[in-house]
């Protein structure tokens, strides 16, 4: 006869009770571990799918609010499903943030560039990716930083100054990246340093690349740049080091 065939039953059940409570214990604490050791997953939003993110400013200043009453905001992404998006004022942006347009077709931002700037934040950052840009008001893209700044397959044309402007500590890497027929410099960099892969800078009125205050270009991959103008007379982008 087993051990355990001659305890009373109030005894096995006061012992079966005591180990389940603390392997509950332990699963609840070992849970707490190992939640706190995952990302919280992204809050994705698509532009257009609810009155309340009816135009893309409208969705990122609500994100923008969101950032400034929650402690712990997941890393939110906007999503373009539209093939055009219209604004009629510049997209500016002061908290990390990811936008997406369509990969299996055209996403085109239309009227107005973005303009991302340094935010309080820590690990600031601004990711976007299969977005065409055409600004009728400045650059198509103008970034202050310091933050990370990552460009996939983004394609800037047509801006009313400069196609990208970056200055100011922001640390970027464009991958498939083109900018053509500004009205100004093709990408111009101050005081940050870019990463290049594949990039095609062509037929914008002043120079294609141009980096000054101890910016670097470096160029990757395969790059087409030309058919870019010299601009008019001025000195700098003396310390232009662009580096394949």
């Amino acid at each position: 006869m087993l051990l355990m065939d001659r305890l009373p039953t109030e005894l096995l059940n006061l012992i079966g009770t005591h180990f389940c409570t603390r392997g509950q214990s332990i699963l609840r604490a070992a849970s707490k571990i190992f939640a706190s050791s995952i990302e919280s997953p992204p809050l994705h939003i698509v532009v257009g799918s609810t009155p309340k993110f009816k135009t893309l400013p409208v969705t990122i200043k609500f994100i923008e609010l969101l950032y400034h009453q929650e402690s712990d905001v997941p890393k939110p992404e906007i999503w373009l499903t539209n093939t055009d998006v219209i604004v009629t004022s510049w997209i500016s942006i002061r908290f990390p943030l990811t936008i997406v347009g369509d990969p299996l077709r055209t996403t085109n931002v239309l009227g107005s560039g973005f303009m991302i700037r340094s935010s309080s934040f820590p690990n600031s950052y601004f990711n976007l990716s299969h977005v065409n840009i055409s600004s009728n008001m400045g650059p198509g893209i103008f970034c202050q930083g310091p933050l990370q700044l990552n460009l996939n397959h983004v394609v800037v044309f047509q801006s009313a100054s400069s196609g990208m402007i970056l200055r100011d500590n922001v640390q970027a890497v464009l991958k498939n990246c083109s900018i053509r027929n500004s009205t100004a410099m093709g990408l111009f960099v101050s005081s940050s340093t870019v990463e290049c892969h594949n990039l095609t800078c062509t037929n914008n009125a002043w120079s294609g690349v141009c980096a000054v205050a101890g910016s670097t270009i470096f160029l990757k991959n395969e790059f087409d740049i030309h058919l870019n103008g010299s601009g008019p007379e001025m000195t700098s982008c003396f310390d232009l080091k662009a580096v394949r």
